[in-house]
């Protein structure tokens, strides 16, 4: 992880000011005691790093004293562990927190990802691996891409891995083959079913109330391109511009039994906060359709969950933590069973 611990190396800094000091160093001071860094193959002025580091939630600046944070703590103490060993849970953690920051280090994890095409041979988005089509920028990102297992090394070509595929999405720049686009369209024409389609207006209806039209219009279902993607539909939860809700839609007679995958169940536990399960039932009385939400699945699974081995089967159990079964303001809400208005 050369280029994270090179940003991380600040840290090592601060704390030995703090040791020599007394107390956390005053900014003006700090840059001061510092010059410039290099990282990133140029010089980036200490000012930078900082920018990015509190944009991380390493540090604050508290009355002109520069804090290290208790996640920056964390980190720090990631960093410099016994032969910087991390077992995947921490990779995989490490990695989803630095793609989902807006700020110029995510932006150079995400551009890494431009380098790779959809082949539909595989169901995978490759990238052929040589100097003459690998870019010097992306060579830099490489080995720190690999042992954070966003992509995988397969002899002759890279693969991104599939928790990692989402965030292909949020270039909207990156160009398209006229034939991947004739393909997309080919499956776009059937665009999901029923439920999903419920799902994805309810991701519309509830960004728009919370006046981020311009989100709403972003979110995607993507189950039918990604089918082992471990989620149904990308969505945003109003805070950031970035993907940050990744949805999985089941459908369930009585609201509280459904069938969920291994993979769904491991995807959950990767995205923690960040993964919900829409549970659509309808009424047998009616032609209305009923929505629950969970929030953080993996976690709410290990108190109101009861599994059971036929490809897991769920049930929750009748008492409900409001913590933990988080709605929207919309509640329990009834979608009238009229698919032409959600056209």
């Amino acid at each position: 992880m050369r280029k994270f611990y090179e940003l991380l190396g600040i840290l090592d800094n601060i704390l030995d000011l703090k040791s020599q000091l007394g107390n956390y160093p005053q900014y003006s001071f700090l840059t001061k005691m510092i010059r410039n860094c290099t990282s990133f193959g140029s010089e980036i002025p200490l000012k930078n790093h900082m920018r990015i580091l509190t944009s991380l939630g390493l540090l604050n600046i508290q009355e002109g004293k520069v804090v290290i944070t208790e996640r920056g703590e964390n980190f720090y103490r990631l960093k410099n562990q016994p032969g910087s060993i991390l077992n995947d849970a921490q990779k995989i953690q490490i990695a989803f927190f630095l793609f989902n920051n807006n700020n110029s280090l995510g932006s150079y994890y995400r551009q890494f990802l431009d380098l790779f095409h959809y082949t539909s041979e595989t169901n995978q988005y490759i990238c052929k691996y040589s100097s003459s089509n690998f870019p010097y920028s992306g060579r830099q990102w490489l080995e720190e891409l690999l042992y954070l297992t966003v992509i995988s090394d397969c002899r002759d070509y890279l693969v991104i891995s599939d928790p990692f595929i989402p965030y292909l999405y949020m270039n909207q720049r990156k160009q398209i083959t006229q034939e991947e686009l004739e393909k997309r369209l080919e499956r776009n024409k059937e665009i999901g079913g029923e439920k999903e389609k419920l799902a994805l207006r309810f991701e519309h209806l509830r960004l728009k109330k919370l006046k981020k039209k311009e989100l709403s219009l972003k979110v995607k279902l993507i189950s039918k391109d990604f089918s082992n993607a471990g989620f149904d539909i990308l969505s945003f939860n109003g805070n950031e511009i970035f993907y940050d809700r990744f949805i999985e839609v089941k459908s369930s007679a009585d609201g509280v039994t459904f069938f969920i995958t291994d993979n769904e169940i491991q995807t959950s536990k990767l995205l923690e906060e960040k993964y919900w399960i829409y549970i659509i039932s309808t009424s047998p009385k009616s032609d209305k359709f009923r929505l629950k939400m969970i929030k953080n699945f993996y976690d709410y699974s290990k108190e109101h969950i009861k599994l059971t081995p036929v490809n897991y089967k769920v049930k929750i159990d009748g008492d409900v933590k409001e913590n933990y079964l988080e709605l929207s303001d919309f509640e329990f809400i009834e979608i009238n069973n009229d698919l032409n208005s959600f056209k």
